[in-house]
């Protein structure tokens, strides 16, 4: 009976109206908010505040290339990698697209998945001449002490 009444209640109901995108200057505002929480230090209030601005169409690539940066700045190399991932099918530009492959490339070097990481290294190069120097690193991969190097000293162009 009761099940009767749920299925008939369901039946009934009209699903909510998708909520509209947000708009490009909301999400700027956000973007804007990630920076300057980064720059205190709340860097898990930054990531909340890109991933709400990456709900702006418009917006959404850089939104959550940024907040994959944060993710791995943190050591959430998984995290990151998805977010990397999902950043890559709202980005048009191609500069950003290699940024986003180092990046990749330089999570997948520093979980020691080399081939993953040159794959990533090589498609980055390919799109960005800057990124060429980052093959160069992987090749001599058979150094375990490479795989132990700083973020920071495996330069990587950052996106302005």
């Amino acid at each position: 009976m009761l099940l009767a009444r749920v299925e008939q209640l369901q039946s009934r109901s009209v699903p909510p109206a998708p909520l509209p995108p947000m708009s490009p200057e909301r999400a700027d505002g956000l973007m804007s908010q990630a920076r300057q929480l980064e720059e205190t230090g709340d860097v898990l209030a930054a990531i909340a505040a890109l991933k709400r601005a990456a709900a702006a169409p418009s917006r959404s690539g850089a939104a959550l290339s940024e907040c994959g940066r944060l993710q791995r700045q943190r050591g959430e190399r998984e995290e990151a990698l998805t977010t990397f991932k999902h950043s890559l099918h709202h980005i048009e530009d191609p500069t950003r697209i290699a940024w986003v492959y180092a990046q990749m490339g330089q999570l997948y070097f520093s979980m020691r998945e080399d081939e993953e990481a040159t794959y990533y290294f090589r498609r980055a190069a390919s799109l960005d001449g800057r990124y060429e120097h980052l093959l160069e690193r992987t090749a001599s991969v058979a150094t375990p002490e490479l795989h132990s190097l700083d973020t920071a000293e495996i330069e990587l162009t950052t996106l302005q």
